[in-house]
C-alpha cells in the first residue's frame, strides 16, 4: 500500500478539488502538480542532538558525524534504483544547531547496509536521552516559542513527547524554570513516561489532563509560554504516512474544529500577560489552521494578537483570509 499511495496518480480526487478550491496559489495546474509531486516523495530521516542536557556527548557525537559517518570517497546504495554520494549521507540543516538530516528516509535508513553503523549509534543514543529522532515539522513549535532558561512552559497536547524534550533541551541544564508535559491520555502517557526515564526530573512535571479541566484547576496566566499542538487530521503527514492520502475526507477537518477551538481557549487562559502560545497542528486545512485561529482571536476580544515569526532557512508565507467551509 505504502507504493501504491505515494503514486500521484492515485491521488484522493477529494483531495485535489478541495485543496484547489481552499489554497490560491494551488489553483493553477502545475502549482497543484508540484504540490503533488512534493506530496508523493518520502520524508527524510532527522535527529537532533542533546547539547543542552549533555554537551560532552554532543561535541564526541558532532565530530563522529563529520568524519566517521561522511563515508568519505564513497558511495551508499539505496535500495535497487538509488545511489547516494558521500556528503549526501547525513548533514547539519542549516536553520538549527544539532538538528541533522539524511538523504534516506527511515525505511531506508534501517534496511541499508552500509548505514547499520550510523543507525545503531542514533538509536542508542536516542535511548540514552543523547539524541531525539525527531520531524523537521515537530521541530518547529519550540524553535518559534524560544524558551528561555526561566520560562514555565505548558506542552498542552504534549505525547509522545519529542516537543516537551526539546523544550528542555533548549533551556539547558543550568534552568530555573519549568516544563510541564500535559496529555489527556493516560495511554499515551506512557511513551512520554519512557522518553523521560533519562533526562533529569529537576525541571520537568507530567501530567494527564483535559486543556479545559487543566484550566479550571491551575486558574488563569500561570505560564510564560504555552505549545498548542491541537489533535488533527494530519493530512499535513501525508509523506510521512501516505495511506493518509487516500482516506482522506473533508468532513473530518469540520467535525475536529470546535475540539481544536475548545483547547486553543483553554490554552490561551492558562497564559500570563505578555506570554507567548503557539497554535499547531499536523494539518494544512485552514478549517484546522487560521480558522481556529480566526475564532480564538474573535472570543478572546483583543486579549490575544498574532505575532509576526521568521523562520531561518524556510518559504513561508502569511496565512489565508477566507476559506470554504
Amino acid at each position: 500500500w505504502r507504493s501504491f499511495d505515494r503514486k500521484s496518480s492515485h491521488a484522493n480526487r477529494f483531495f485535489a478539488e478541495y485543496y484547489k478550491l481552499q489554497l490560491p496559489e494551488l489553483a493553477d495546474d502545475a502549482a497543484f502538480a508540484a504540490f503533488n509531486k512534493s506530496l508523493s516523495e518520502s520524508l527524510p530521516v532527522t535527529f537532533r542532538l542533546n547539547r543542552g542536557r549533555y554537551p560532552l556527548v554532543a561535541r564526541a557525537l558532532e565530530e563522529r558525524l563529520a568524519d566517521e559517518f561522511r563515508f568519505k570517497g564513497s558511495f551508499v546504495r539505496i535500495g535497487a534504483d538509488r545511489v547516494l554520494s558521500s556528503d549526501e549521507v547525513v548533514n547539519p540543516v542549516s536553520w538549527a544547531r544539532d538538528v541533522y538530516q539524511l538523504g534516506t528516509d527511515r525505511i531506508g535508513f534501517v534496511k541499508t547496509a552500509a548505514l547499520a553503523p550510523l543507525y545503531e549509534t542514533v538509536e542508542r543514543e536516542a535511548r540514552l536521552g543523547h539524541a531525539a529522532r525527531q520531524g523537521v515539522a515537530s521541530m518547529l513549535p519550540a524553535i518559534v516559542l524560544d524558551p528561555k532558561s526561566d520560562d514555565v512552559i505548558l506542552d498542552m497536547c504534549a505525547a509522545p513527547g519529542s516537543k516537551s524534550e526539546q523544550l528542555l533541551q533548549m533551556m539547558g541544564t543550568n534552568s530555573q524554570g519549568v516544563v510541564v508535559t500535559n496529555d489527556p491520555d493516560p495511554k499515551r502517557l506512557s511513551s512520554v513516561k519512557r522518553r523521560f526515564q533519562t533526562l533529569a526530573k529537576r525541571a520537568h512535571v507530567i501530567t494527564c489532563s483535559r486543556g479545559e479541566d487543566l484550566s479550571r484547576a491551575l486558574g488563569p496566566e500561570c505560564f510564560d509560554k504555552v505549545i498548542c499542538d491541537v489533535p488533527c487530521t494530519g493530512d499535513g503527514t501525508i509523506r510521512k504516512f501516505p495511506y493518509l492520502w487516500r482516506c482522506w475526507r473533508a468532513k473530518r477537518a469540520v467535525m475536529i474544529h470546535p475540539l481544536q477551538l475548545q483547547i486553543a481557549m483553554s490554552a490561551a487562559s492558562l497564559l500570563k500577560v505578555g506570554g507567548r502560545m503557539i497554535y499547531s497542528t499536523c494539518s494544512i486545512n485552514p478549517i484546522e489552521d487560521e480558522a481556529v485561529v480566526a475564532a480564538l482571536l474573535n472570543a478572546t476580544n483583543g486579549a490575544l494578537r498574532l505575532v509576526s515569526v521568521e523562520l531561518k532557512g524556510f518559504v513561508t508565507r502569511p496565512g489565508i483570509a477566507s476559506w470554504a467551509a
